[in-house]
Formats: C-alpha cells, structure tokens, sequence
C-alpha cells in the first residue's frame, strides 16, 4: 500500500529549505508515496516546479504574507498567543483531514507548532534546517527554549541538515531522542 505523506513549510519560493524540500518531493518514488505538499503562504505557479503527482495545497493567500512581514504588531502577538497554538487544532484542523502516514514539519516555528498540534493520528517529524545554537531564527515564535523544547518532544523524530545542526540541537534544548540527521542535497 501507498504511504500518505504531507511536507508542511511557510512557502514554496525562497531559499535553500525550499529548494531542499522541492528537491526531495520531486525525487521519492510515487509509486511507493502519495505526496503532499501544504504551504502556509500559496505559491502561484507550484506545478512548474513540483512534478504532476504530487498534490499541492494552501493554507492563506500570498496577500497575507507581505501584511505579516511589514507589521511588528503582528510579530508580538503571534509571539504572545504561540504556545497556545500547540493546543488550537480548530485553527488548522481541516488542512489535515486526509489522514496522513506521515507528517513532516519541513521548517521550525509556525510550522513546527502547527504540524504537532494537529497531525496527531500521523507519525511527525520536524525538520531543522538551522544552527540552533548559533543562528536560532525559530526562537521569535516561542516564549522560551523550555516552549520549543516541548514542542519538539511531542515529534516522533526530528531531522537536522548535518551532524553540526544535531549537535546544536541537542545542546539547546537538551533533547537528543529520536534525533538525526540527513545532510542537505
């Protein structure tokens, strides 16, 4: 039988995360996966860069992204509210209805909080794409280390880009069960 997998980002343009995740879904065997792939921001063209089995879905308009990006307020309230989106499943519900297998955070944060506070019937696991002890871009979204740290815990596994990224990973938040690592394409 086919697994059901779902890759959840913020988007589908940008930098090496992206390039990463379109590099992987394009690449696994569709006969053995159904894939996937839900972006918080819509990508308008997704099918000149994802192959044609693969199912693209949204959760906002990209109209939202450049509000968010130009307003601080929204940062610090986002901030504020975060922790409690580990536990607000009505929010994001309905973009997990198709009963995965497996459930992959591609990108810490948002996505992270979204992916464990939903996927619960699915094997997840949260992806890091950066050195949390150096360059810890994640951290705006929590409160603390002790609310990400707790977030990672309800993850099945966590995967970093390289063993440097694990060993960070592990330092900051204390936590190396069911850690691993797969280098970056």
């Amino acid at each position: 039988f086919m697994k059901k997998v779902l890759f959840v980002n913020n988007v589908l343009y940008g930098g090496g995360a992206e390039k990463s995740l379109i590099d992987i879904v394009n690449n696994l065997d569709k006969n053995k996966y159904k894939i996937t792939v839900l972006t918080y921001y819509k990508y308008s063209e997704p099918y000149n860069i994802l192959m044609p089995h693969i199912k693209y879905k949204y959760m906002y308009d990209n109209e939202r992204l450049e509000v968010e990006k130009n307003n601080s307020l929204i940062r610090v309230i986002q901030k504020r509210i975060s922790y409690k989106l580990l536990i607000d499943r009505r929010k994001y519900q309905k973009f997990f209805d198709d009963n995965y297998d497996v459930v992959i955070a591609f990108k810490g944060g948002m996505i992270s909080k979204i992916v464990c506070g939903v996927a619960n019937n699915a094997k997840i696991i949260g992806w890091v794409h950066e050195d949390v002890l150096n360059w810890h871009v994640t951290k705006a979204s929590f409160i603390n280390n002790f609310h990400e740290r707790a977030m990672y815990k309800k993850f099945d596994s966590v995967v970093t880009v390289s063993k440097y990224a694990k060993n960070s990973f592990e330092k900051v938040f204390k936590y190396s069960t069911n850690t691993t690592y797969v280098h970056n394409g």
